[in-house]
């Protein structure tokens, strides 16, 4: 708002400011600072916009806790400025790059900061700062929750995978904890005071005039047993590397009586996965998968996370690896877990619940640049939670690098 005030002032626009507010109720912050300003225009500038939110915050809240409740002030109206409640759907931020995912938890975080604020408060300003403060944000963090939900739902729909079907359901909840956000305005807040003062419609606008029936509830959809589908997963290299998760696997192979199993919430990102039962041999077992490069190197160099598993048989756990079956690689997973090294390798890797394995393949000569790595397991007990291919992009990171484009 400074910016556009003081270029109005500017310009020769000194006698006489008309601002359309909409509803005045729930916009305290921004028409203090209008009146403030248009009183005294060149009291405001750049460097003291801060300090104009801390007092403002002061003088509602008290000194304690004014800072606080000023960063809070910025950042709700930083990450509203991008998009309004009734513009915003499951299309408004890119869901593949992360950047759906990363402004919903800036909000979420946000909305935990505002919530904790509140509970730390005297008892006399809580229901100031419930309209001010904690009602904005967090009805707009639970709309970007909803519709990042949307997002992934059609997503995980579109490929087939039964997981849409949680996010649909977090969705609806959504949307009905939307309605009890309003209720809770409009009936708690001073008495009940302000009763329908948060009817207006924010959700499932289809053009700048709201739908007359009140808020949508966004269209999901679910996932039948029936119409699953598992694997067909196709990376795509993203800044020199392919980034995998062990359950976004392209094919599988599994002997009689076992399975492929995804082990939820398993390891430092989205899971792990397995042969099981344990009791069974791996032989014939195969899981692969398939990416696709930007050029044609003749070599990479391969990322494998693992679970760190003990090794609770005579030489440990393997796998091989291979790119061409003719030119397989073994790839020791445990055996160095041992006594002999429990202060160097086998309490390091216990605590750490995960194996780094790094072996460098020749790749097949491939003109669309295609390619599948195959990995078997040679003993029950492997968990595999990741995999990376360095096509000289890799960076070191804590969680392992995310997760590459896929298509399906």
């Amino acid at each position: 708002m400074w910016e556009q005030l003081q270029l109005t002032y500017s310009y020769g626009v000194d006698k006489i400011w008309i601002l359309n507010v909409g509803d005045l109720k729930p916009n305290e912050y921004p028409m203090d600072f209008f009146l403030n300003m248009a009183w005294n225009p060149t009291s405001f500038t750049q460097e003291n916009l801060d300090y104009y939110s801390v007092k403002f915050a002061e003088d509602q809240f008290g000194k304690n806790n004014a800072k606080e409740i000023a960063e809070i002030i910025n950042l709700y109206c930083k990450y509203n400025s991008r998009v309004s409640a009734e513009m915003m759907n499951h299309k408004t931020y890119n869901l593949q790059s992360g950047e759906f995912l990363q402004v919903r938890d800036a909000y979420l975080a946000l909305e935990t900061r505002a919530l904790r604020q509140f509970m730390i408060l005297d008892k006399t300003y809580q229901d100031t700062y419930k309209q001010i403060i904690l009602h904005p944000v967090r009805a707009m963090a639970n709309l970007y929750d909803m519709y990042y939900a949307v997002a992934m739902n059609h997503k995980l729909a579109e490929e087939k995978d039964q997981k849409a079907n949680y996010w649909a359901d977090y969705a609806d909840e959504c949307f009905t904890r939307d309605a009890e956000y309003t209720k809770d305005y409009n009936l708690n807040i001073s008495g009940g005071k302000w009763n329908h003062m948060m009817d207006q419609t924010h959700i499932g606008y289809k053009s700048w005039d709201e739908p007359k029936e009140g808020n949508i509830k966004p269209t999901v959809y679910r996932i039948t047993p029936a119409e699953a589908k598992t694997g067909g997963y196709i990376f795509e290299e993203k800044n020199g590397v392919v980034t995998m998760e062990a359950e976004h696997f392209f094919d599988v192979k599994a002997p009689a009586n076992t399975k492929w199993t995804v082990i939820p919430d398993l390891g430092r990102t989205l899971s792990g996965i397995s042969l099981m039962p344990y009791t069974e041999k791996t032989n014939g077992s195969a899981i692969s998968y398939q990416f696709k490069l930007k050029n044609n190197p003749s070599t990479v160099k391969v990322h494998f996370f693992f679970d760190s598993t003990l090794p609770f048989k005579k030489g440990g756990h393997s796998v091989k690896a291979y790119f061409d079956k003719n030119d397989p690689k073994t790839i020791g997973i445990n055996q160095d877990l041992t006594w002999a090294n429990n202060y160097t390798k086998m309490y390091p890797a216990a605590a750490a619940r995960l194996v780094e394995k790094v072996e460098t393949f020749t790749l097949p000569p491939n003109k669309n640049s295609l390619q599948i790595l195959t990995v078997e397991p040679l003993d029950p007990g492997v968990v595999l939670y990741k995999i990376v291919i360095d096509n000289g992009g890799y960076e070191e990171t804590y969680l392992k690098m995310n997760e590459s484009p896929y298509k399906r």
